[in-house]
């Protein structure tokens, strides 16, 4: 039989008055018949969630870099933008008979957008001064010195589109032309700085890509680069016909930076500044910006009941009514744990199987679900303290999703929640 403990009330734990109501569903997909006696329900624990700041994040040599600016009612504006270096595509090129620069196009194929694809944006290209190296780990708040500004374009970028050049269709990539002075200062450099691509990035550090930010709401967007494909390159046309190309390569360092602005008028801004605001709705962004954190502050008196074995513990995520509407949630989260010192740390459910621990966006149900039963028979057991639990971005680096979830209370529909469902061991 299944019983269902409703009402957390602690007087009913220490006491173990029970009420045993008609057998639940939940969970019986995973129990045998000859288990469901003396099974228990708990579906009512207080939760308290709360958005907080992500503190930064490894943001260099990440599988795409980040570029682009959006303006959203809720989250504030966000701007990505990133540093790359190039290498040479072969050796020992000799330009001492270069008379005259066509052109210079930085080319990066597109992976994917998040935003308003109507809108145009405005890139910036600055050359570094300032080195990389590739065996460095840079975070997201960090930046570099890039005082030379080597073009700037307004573009609207198009990741559904191929792009036809020089008769040939390839792939959706942004494309912004440079100074020609640019091309002039590198095929004026030192005939040293072409024998080796170590050699050339001694003189010429690399490129800080960024766009003119974007205030107004609903506008903009992220682009997600993908400089490892043979369509991205830079690329120096001069002479007429003659074309030599820079790339980007495993050996190259590349870092991603992130700046928010969560205004105090957004409401994201305000439960940032009154935390209780959660109990309503909670917030997940990508790009190294929000996190929530979930307190369950009467999980450990689940020991006053003695022993007992958690056979499921699910805690269901429902998102916000038609928060999907412009800006789509993110296609999975993680549920990781909090230690004392307030960083995350992972939860033993994490290394199960997806099909296990959960995580994808229901599109049908709009919710995510965790099943977190081994972090939680850790913490009733006292092998694991309990500091709480943090929803994060997956991928947080790497896509500009954002999530808006409902609280514990919302004022409309049902709210986050915790099934447990557990029996007692003689």
């Amino acid at each position: 039989m299944i019983f269902r403990t409703r009402g957390w009330i602690l007087t009913a734990i220490a006491l173990l008055t029970i009420a045993c109501n008609k057998p639940d569903n939940i969970g019986l997909n995973i129990l045998p018949k000859s288990d469901l006696i003396d099974v228990f329900v708990i579906d009512s624990l207080t939760l308290v969630p709360y958005t907080v700041e992500v503190d930064s994040l490894i943001g260099s040599n990440t599988t795409v870099s980040m570029l682009g600016s959006y303006g959203d009612p809720v989250f504030g504006s966000v701007l990505a933008q990133h540093y790359a270096q190039f290498r040479l595509s072969k050796p020992n090129v000799d330009f001492s008979g270069v008379i005259n620069i066509d052109s210079v196009i930085l080319a990066v194929e597109i992976f994917d957008f998040y935003g308003n694809q109507n809108s145009m944006q405005t890139v910036n290209v600055y050359e570094m001064s300032q080195s990389m190296k590739i065996d460095s780990l840079y975070y997201t708040n960090q930046n570099f010195t890039a005082p030379t500004l080597r073009g700037r374009e307004t573009i609207k970028i198009n990741p559904d589109d191929s792009v036809l050049y020089d008769s040939t269709l390839i792939a959706p990539h942004i494309r912004v032309k440079l100074h020609n002075s640019f091309g002039d200062y590198l095929v004026g450099l030192p005939s040293e700085a072409y024998e080796s691509s170590d050699n050339f990035v001694e003189h010429m550090k690399g490129l800080f890509i960024t766009v003119d930010r974007i205030k107004n709401f609903n506008e903009g967007g992220l682009v997600m680069l993908d400089y490892n494909s043979g369509v991205s390159r830079l690329r120096i046309h001069y002479n007429d016909s003659m074309i030599f190309d820079f790339n980007v390569t495993s050996s190259s360092a590349r870092h991603t930076s992130f700046e928010h602005n969560y205004s105090l008028s957004t409401p994201v801004g305000m439960q940032l500044a009154n935390p209780s605001l959660g109990k309503e709705r909670v917030y997940v962004h990508s790009t190294a910006g929000l996190k929530t954190r979930i307190n369950i502050p009467y999980l450990s008196l689940l020991r006053k009941l003695g022993p007992v074995a958690i056979n499921k513990a699910e805690i269901v995520l429902p998102i916000e009514q038609n928060s999907d509407a412009v800006y789509r949630p993110h296609e999975r989260l993680a549920l990781v744990a909090s230690d004392s010192n307030g960083v995350d740390v992972t939860i033993p459910d994490i290394l199960e199987a997806s099909s296990y621990y959960g995580g994808e966006y229901d599109e049908i149900e709009k919710e995510f679900r965790f099943n977190i039963a081994r972090h939680i028979q850790q913490v009733v057991r006292g092998t694991r303290e309990d500091h709480g639990l943090v929803l994060v971005a997956s991928g947080g680096v790497v896509n500009g999703y954002r999530t808006i979830l409902k609280g514990e209370n919302p004022t409309m529909g049902s709210g986050m929640k915790l099934n447990i469902i557990y029996s007692l061991v003689d």
